[in-house]
């Protein structure tokens, strides 16, 4: 049960009220404000308790493949994230390190106001 296909969010059920709802975030769990305050004070899969067991105890695992599919996007993202800025800070050493042209540039005064005025 893959929630997160991709940037596109699917309906999932509010981990508060137990509404079927399409976020905007992917990484949304709860329908509205009054739902994610009502997270935040406790009442974490609050609908379940009038639920039969057995049918509580399925909703609770989507809720978790859902925070699961979450993490992982999260964990994926920040995998090519980290990536994509080793390999640019790799060119850019390189490129620093092997160009024949490259030359510090020294400046005759010290800039950003530390240096001394000339009278």
């Amino acid at each position: 049960m893959l929630y997160l296909s991709s940037m596109t969010s699917h309906p999932r059920p509010c981990r508060v009220c137990g509404l079927e709802w399409r976020p905007t975030r992917f990484d949304a769990l709860t329908c509205s404000d009054t739902c994610r305050q009502r997270l935040r004070r406790g009442h974490d899969l609050a609908y379940l308790t009038a639920w039969p067991p057995d049918l509580a105890r399925a909703r609770r695992f989507v809720h978790e493949a859902i925070v699961f599919d979450i993490q992982t996007y999260k964990a994926v993202t920040a995998m090519a994230r980290e990536r994509r800025v080793a390999h640019k800070q790799q060119k850019r050493s390189v490129h620093l390190r092997f160009n024949p042209d490259f030359a510090p540039v020294t400046s005759p005064k010290p800039r950003r106001g530390g240096g001394f005025i000339d009278i």
